[in-house]
């Protein structure tokens, strides 16, 4: 994702592509608004339709509730925690979403 002057602002990446699942990852600049209803349906068309996933998994530290919050209001759920797997001892949580959960396909 680019702004208007066609500076970087987000990106997405899918790592360890197993022929079942894709783990996602994001990142982006602070207080940027770039993620959208077009940007969700690429995002999962890409790891559903061309990739044919069953699922996609994200793992996000405990202490980052802006991305869980991200993930959870996207249709991702809870699913394990990573006791210490983070930085700085912190728990790394995990979460998932199955292609026939995800909405982001539809109408």
């Amino acid at each position: 994702w680019v702004d208007e002057k066609g500076a970087p602002i987000a990106g997405v990446t899918f790592t360890n592509f197993d022929g079942a699942n894709v783990w996602l990852d994001c990142a982006a600049k602070p207080k940027t608004r770039w993620l959208d209803r077009r940007g969700l349906f690429c995002i999962f068309d890409y790891v559903f339709r061309q990739l044919e996933c069953v699922r996609c998994s994200a793992a996000v530290p405990e202490s980052n509730a802006l991305s869980r919050k991200l993930l959870e209001q996207g249709g991702f759920e809870y699913e394990a925690r990573l006791v210490r797997a983070a930085p700085h001892g912190e728990d790394m949580l995990i979460h998932r979403l199955f292609k026939e959960d995800c909405r982001w396909l539809t109408g």
